[in-house]
């Protein structure tokens, strides 16, 4: 028993460190990406500023479960009109799979929290499912640069 919880050990701590050699390559992946392409969270949260602001809607703190300060959107459903309603169904949870509910659930479901920067969580919890996370390549600010 002893020779096997030694070995199986071996094996976790051998796992542990090829993940933590995983994280390191990413992160260093991240932040070449990062300065290859110059756009901060910041940069983008004031691009969305500035396009909701053309339609009278804003960005209104939020509250989130991960490290990051978040937001909501405020007023920006009723100014953009139907056509935005898939773009904002996207940062709701839960989007019901029949079309008849889905009045009813943008309704009573709100978009989940805002975040510019990848969330941060303490080690060995899961991801927040109370923000989403909005970048260059998000459709929504792809559309609000568009329409701007």
């Amino acid at each position: 028993m002893r020779v096997a919880e030694r070995e199986l050990g071996d094996e976790t701590d051998r796992r542990i460190a090829r993940l933590k050699e995983e994280q390191d390559r990413l992160q260093r992946a991240l932040d070449h990406a990062k300065r290859r392409v110059g756009v901060e969270g910041a940069d983008v949260r004031r691009v969305v500023e500035i396009a909701l602001k053309d339609d009278g809607a804003a960005l209104q703190p939020g509250r989130s479960a991960c490290r990051r300060p978040s937001c909501s959107i405020r007023n920006a459903e009723l100014r953009k009109g139907p056509s935005w309603a898939s773009l904002f169904d996207e940062l709701r949870p839960g989007r019901p799979a029949n079309p008849k509910d889905r009045a009813r659930w943008r309704r009573e479901t709100p978009v989940r929290g805002l975040v510019f920067e990848p969330p941060v969580v303490a080690e060995g919890q899961p991801e927040p499912q109370d923000v989403v996370q909005l970048h260059l390549e998000h459709r929504l600010i792809k559309r609000l640069i568009l329409a701007s």
